[in-house]
C-alpha cells in the first residue's frame, strides 16, 4: 500500500497542469471577439515532462539500491 501511494502521489498534481494547459490552450485559440491573442506551448511544459521522467527514473533507481543493499544486509 505505501508503495503505491508514493507513486500515485507524484502524479497528485499532474492531471491538474495538463488540463490547465489544455483549457488555457483552446480557451484563447477559440476567441473570436477581435483580440488578437496566441496560445504556444512553452518551456515550461519541456520541464515538466522532463521532472516527472527524471522523478521516476530516480525514484526507482533509489528503490532498486536500497533492495540491493538490504538483500547485502540480510546475506551476513
Amino acid at each position: 500500500m505505501k508503495k503505491a501511494v508514493g507513486r500515485i502521489g507524484k502524479w497528485s498534481m499532474a492531471d491538474v497542469f495538463v488540463v490547465a494547459t489544455f483549457l488555457s490552450y483552446l480557451s484563447f485559440s477559440n476567441m473570436n471577439t477581435g483580440i488578437d491573442t496566441e496560445a504556444n506551448t512553452l518551456v515550461g511544459l519541456y520541464f515538466f515532462l522532463a521532472y516527472c521522467i527524471l522523478s521516476i527514473t530516480s525514484s526507482h533507481i533509489i528503490e532498486l539500491a536500497v533492495k540491493k543493499e538490504s538483500q547485502t544486509l540480510l546475506k551476513s
